[in-house]
């Protein structure tokens, strides 16, 4: 087990960098200490995905930059359904962590439960390739991770449905109500053919035997943050980041150096922007190229390895006819290989594609535009 320092030396995210963060806790871990028993077979996924998480960029939600996230999910989880599909990470390979006590507080409303030490308190999401891998680290310095991958913007064939709602125990509906947690209600209300949108555009997988009822109710609503945070990434005009270079602290007992990374702070007024946006009072902003209602499509090899081996995919690219093509520029890639498993990844296209530089029209909802807007200060 990993512990923090003594409370009384913690700073604030947006200080000087005095404290590691929850990636350089990660990549640090004992993978044993990490798995359930029922999931031996993850050991050796975890070291790659340690080796992962040290290579990737690193993007940081500080406390009241998480509150804003917070505040968005809670309050126009219509917006989450409406922008989903620019719901894509900056990176083919990227971290992002935020303050998990700060979300769960502003969208449940509700005080936090001190003297329960095995609270969260950050999560960091791997991204890779649209795929999600779950982190947490406890108020008393327990590391973990979800037994199961969330893979964004991919067709999530009926018999997986069935087979994952069986394993919740719960129906395909029960599914929705899970990805959504605490604002099902609020989006049943609102519009009902919304709340099935996250299992309409992504999948999930286990990676466990067994998915008990505290891992059940405690991932409850963690796909929607997922998609919430790689949403407000993609709006320029309310998020700004601040790079931290590499320094040397202390992790646990030990001197080590501290991962740089970036932070990234938001606007006050974050939700009223993204609210007439919603409203077409404005235009979105896109950080990089993106392809409108597309989805990413696996064969059962890559399907059945990942869910029975516990395959950490090692994605290579392709032409069409799946020959390699290594130097393919990566905005025009849409095939892949596992060099792992063999498994097939590919990108099926839904919609007519634009122009990169002028952006892309989805006449159903709104103009988005790649425009340069002043910074704020």
């Amino acid at each position: 087990m990993i512990k923090n320092k003594p409370a009384a030396d913690v700073v604030p995210m947006t200080a000087k960098r005095e404290q590691p963060i929850l990636a350089d806790w990660f990549i640090i871990a004992n993978p044993n200490k990490i798995i359930r028993p029922d999931v031996p077979r993850i050991v050796p996924m975890l070291r790659t995905l340690q080796a992962r998480v040290r290579a990737s960029e690193k993007i940081i939600f500080d406390i009241a930059a998480s509150i804003r996230v917070g505040e968005v999910l809670r309050d126009i989880p219509d917006l989450i359904v409406e922008q989903m599909q620019f719901a894509r990470a900056p990176f083919e390979r990227c971290w992002i962590e935020y303050d998990a006590e700060a979300v769960w507080r502003t969208v449940t409303n509700q005080p936090a439960a001190t003297a329960d030490l095995s609270r969260d308190k950050e999560v960091g999401l791997l991204v890779d390739h649209g795929s999600v891998n779950v982190f947490m680290r406890s108020f008393n310095g327990t590391i973990g991770m979800l037994p199961l991958v969330y893979h964004l913007h991919t067709e999530w064939p009926l018999a997986d449905q069935l087979r994952f709602a069986e394993k919740l125990g719960v129906s395909r509906t029960g599914i929705d109500r899970w990805m959504w947690g605490s604002v099902s209600e609020q989006l049943r209300q609102r519009n009902p053919g919304y709340l099935r949108a996250l299992r309409d555009t992504s999948m999930v997988e286990l990676l466990g035997s067994h998915f008990g009822p505290n891992v059940y109710h405690g991932a409850a609503g963690d796909f929607r943050n997922v998609v919430g945070f790689l949403l407000m990434l993609n709006q320029p005009r309310v998020t700004q980041y601040l790079r931290v270079p590499s320094t040397r602290g202390w992790v646990g007992n030990k001197p080590r150096p501290f991962l740089e990374h970036n932070t990234v702070t938001m606007a006050l007024d974050a939700k009223s922007q993204l609210v007439r946006l919603a409203a077409g009072e404005g235009v979105g902003d896109l950080r990089r190229r993106h392809r409108v209602r597309g989805h990413y499509c696996h064969d059962e090899t890559a399907r059945t390895y990942m869910r029975i081996a516990g395959c950490v995919h090692d994605w290579t690219p392709t032409e069409a006819d799946w020959t390699p093509a290594l130097t393919m520029p990566v905005e025009e890639r849409e095939h892949w290989v596992c060099r792992a498993c063999d498994g097939k990844r590919w990108w099926r296209v839904q919609h007519e594609r634009g122009d990169a530089s002028k952006g892309f029209v989805d006449h159903s909802a709104y103009l988005v535009r790649a425009v340069e807007q002043a910074r704020r200060s």
